[in-house]
C-alpha cells in the first residue's frame, strides 16, 4: 500500500476534525484576549485556491471541472517562552484533513524541536508551501517519491537549525518518522522513516540542497533509499530552481528524475517554465516520463495572485496530452 493510499484510509471523519478546529480555536482566542496579562498569542493565517481544470483529451470524463484545490488555516499559538502549539487544517478537495499539528520549541538559532505531524524535510519543492509554488501544483517526480513515503507529511520528530548564520549559512534538519505517511495516527511495523536535509545559502544569489531518506521495507525488509541535490538561483527578478532525486522502488529496482524551473518577474506579471523528466525503471532509461509546464501569472495585490498553466505530458511510446489549469489565490 502506498503512502497515498494509506493516508486517505487515516483521514479523520470531517465532523469530528471540526470539532477540534473549533474547540482549538475558542480555547486560545480566550486565552490571547486577557488583557495582556496572559502568556497565550496566537495568530491565525491560510490561504483559499480555487482552480480550473480542462483536459484537452477528449475521451475523458469530465474533461473539465471547478475545484476549490486547497483551503487552508494555520493556527499558531505561543504557550509559554519558546514552545508553540501549531495547528493547520485544509477544508479543499470536498474534505477535511489535518495537515501540520503538534508542538515547537524554539531554544536557539541552531536548534528547533518539532513533535507532531509536518514535512518530512526531503525534496526542495515538497518543503516549499504550496502557496508559493512557482507553477500551480508539485509535478510527476513529487507524486512518484510520494507514493513510496520519501516525503510528504507524517509522524515523528525533527530537529532543525542554523549552524553557521553569517558569511556563508548552512543549515539543517533531522527526522524520525513512523513511515505510514500523512494522518495516520499511529505506526504498522517495527521500522521507522528517517531523513535529513543540509542547505547551504543563499550565499549571495545561489543556495544548494543535499537531503536523504531511509527505511525498511516493512514486508521484504530490504533497504530503501532515496536521496537527492537541489539548487536555486535568485537575481535580476529571475528564479531558477532544479532538482534530482533517486529512490529505490524494490529491492533491486530504483527510479529517478529531475527538473528545472525558470521563472521571470516583470511587475505583477511572471511567466515561467518548467521541464521535468521521470524515469520509472532507472536501468530502462529509454522509457521516461516528459512533462513541461507553461506558467503565466499576475499579483492583482501582494495577497491575491491569478495563475495559468499549460501542461503537458508526453509518455514513452504512448500519445501526448494536455491539461489547461487557472488558479486564483487569496492569502489571509
Amino acid at each position: 500500500m502506498t503512502s497515498s493510499q494509506i493516508a486517505k484510509t487515516g483521514r479523520l471523519k470531517p465532523l469530528k476534525i471540526a470539532y477540534l478546529a473549533v474547540l482549538v480555536l475558542c480555547v486560545t482566542s480566550l486565552a490571547s484576549g486577557n488583557g495582556g496579562n496572559d502568556p497565550f498569542k496566537t495568530s491565525i493565517s491560510g490561504y483559499v485556491q480555487f482552480q480550473y481544470r480542462y483536459d484537452l483529451r477528449e475521451d475523458n470524463v469530465p474533461n473539465n471541472e471547478f475545484q476549490v484545490r486547497r483551503a487552508r488555516a494555520k493556527l499558531r499559538s505561543i504557550v509559554v517562552g519558546r514552545v508553540e502549539a501549531l495547528f493547520e487544517i485544509d477544508c479543499g478537495q470536498g474534505e477535511i484533513a489535518v495537515r501540520d499539528v503538534g508542538v515547537e520549541w524554539k531554544a536557539s538559532r541552531w536548534l528547533e524541536l518539532f513533535l507532531g505531524q509536518h514535512k518530512i524535510p526531503f525534496s526542495r519543492e515538497q518543503l516549499r508551501s504550496a502557496r508559493t509554488l512557482l507553477v500551480i501544483d508539485r509535478g510527476e517526480i513529487n507524486d512518484a517519491f510520494d507514493d513510496f513515503g520519501y516525503l510528504g507529511r507524517d509522524v515523528g520528530i525533527s530537529i532543525k537549525g542554523d549552524v553557521v548564520k553569517d558569511g556563508a549559512p548552512i543549515s539543517y534538519a533531522l527526522g524520525v518518522f513512523n513511515g505510514n505517511g500523512w494522518l495516520v495516527g499511529g505506526d504498522n511495523d517495527n521500522s521507522k522513516q528517517f531523513a535529513e536535509r543540509i542547505t547551504a545559502g543563499p550565499v549571495g544569489d545561489l543556495s544548494i540542497g543535499l537531503n536523504s531518506s531511509q527505511r525498511s521495507d516493512s514486508i521484504t525488509h530490504d533497504a530503501m533509499i532515496a536521496y537527492g541535490a537541489d539548487f536555486s538561483f535568485r537575481k535580476w527578478g529571475m528564479t531558477i530552481e532544479a532538482e534530482a532525486l533517486s529512490g529505490n522502488t524494490g529491492p533491486e529496482e530504483s527510479m529517478l528524475g529531475g527538473y528545472i524551473i525558470a521563472l521571470y518577474r516583470v511587475g505583477r506579471l511572471e511567466p515561467a517554465v518548467k521541464v521535468e523528466r521521470l524515469y520509472p525503471d532507472s536501468d530502462e532509461t529509454d522509457e521516461s516520463l516528459d512533462t513541461y509546464t507553461f506558467n503565466l501569472g499576475w499579483y492583482f495585490s501582494r495577497k491575491i495572485r491569478l495563475q495559468t498553466n499549460l501542461v503537458t505530458t508526453v509518455p514513452q511510446d504512448q500519445h501526448t496530452y494536455h491539461v489547461a489549469v487557472a488558479q486564483l489565490q487569496v492569502e489571509f
